[in-house]
């Protein structure tokens, strides 16, 4: 019965991949343009509260969730094939908007310090990533965390990675198969991941600001408006590649937990 609880995590990642849906669009269509970064972040309270309207699309977040979910069951009705045309197309867009945006990361340095945060570097924010703890070794809840990410990020404790296994060929190298698997879905997350958010918003927003303010919600009421610091033609290609990333690795997650439940509803 492992899977079971997979059923609602996966309504919660299609949410989730709703809104960076939704938000691709926004980024084409610069609505975030010139919003101070009080208005990004009221702008996003408002498109999760599906009673309130923007744009005068009325519940637009149920509108755009709903097409979501049917673009899901579409791509399973098409069968394995079908997620494997996604991932093939999805993976590769992922970890290249991923490095591009990492390198943005990489390389901003002090430029974007201002005279409201004149000591942001965003080299304090990979440090403070990178920087190892030693003494968090001693510490129970650590491991614990770690156990429970990997259980979660590798769909172990949910039963998907079992599932896709048993696609293997009889002559297919499992090991070789399980640590690239596992190295390049923590490379993703762990590597291009902390080269993203944090360094870009310690960049602009200063370190002090991130450890106050780091969490989900910087995804969407934090970025946008960071974004709007390269001009106005990065800021489109930089919303399009951050909310395409979050997008593809969304579906990709949401998919492999329908794969899961398709297979048991069909036992």
């Amino acid at each position: 019965m492992v899977f079971l609880p997979t059923l609602p995590l996966r309504h919660t990642i299609a949410t989730i991949e709703s809104w960076t849906i939704s938000y691709v669009f926004h980024s084409l269509f610069g609505t975030f343009s010139g919003k101070s970064q009080a208005e990004v972040a009221t702008f996003f309270t408002q498109y999760i509260d599906v009673m309130h309207s923007t744009t005068g699309i009325p519940f637009r977040a149920i509108v755009v969730y709903i097409l979501c979910l049917a673009l899901n069951t579409y791509i399973l009705s098409r069968g394995l094939r079908g997620v494997e045309n996604v991932a093939k197309i999805g993976m590769p867009l992922l970890i290249f908007f991923g490095i591009v945006l990492a390198l943005r990361g990489l390389t901003l340095g002090t430029s974007g310090a201002t005279e409201l945060h004149p000591t942001a570097n965003a080299w304090d924010g990979i440090n403070f990533l990178w920087t190892p703890q030693f003494d968090s070794l001693t510490n129970p809840k650590v491991w614990l965390a770690a156990a429970g990410q990997i259980f979660f990020t590798l769909s172990v404790g949910m039963g998907t990675v079992h599932c896709y296994a048993a696609y293997l060929k009889t002559k297919d190298d499992i090991a070789l198969n399980a640590v690239s698997a596992g190295f390049m879905n923590e490379f993703v997350e762990v590597v291009l991941g902390s080269m993203v958010v944090i360094p870009i918003a310690a960049g602009y927003l200063g370190l002090d600001w991130v450890k106050e303010n780091a969490g989900f919600g910087m995804a969407f009421q934090t970025m946008p408006y960071l974004f709007q610091q390269w001009g106005s033609l990065f800021a489109v290609i930089a919303g399009v590649m951050w909310f395409g990333l979050l997008f593809f690795a969304g579906i990709t997650s949401s998919l492999a937990m329908g794969t899961l439940m398709d297979g048991f509803y069909a036992r």
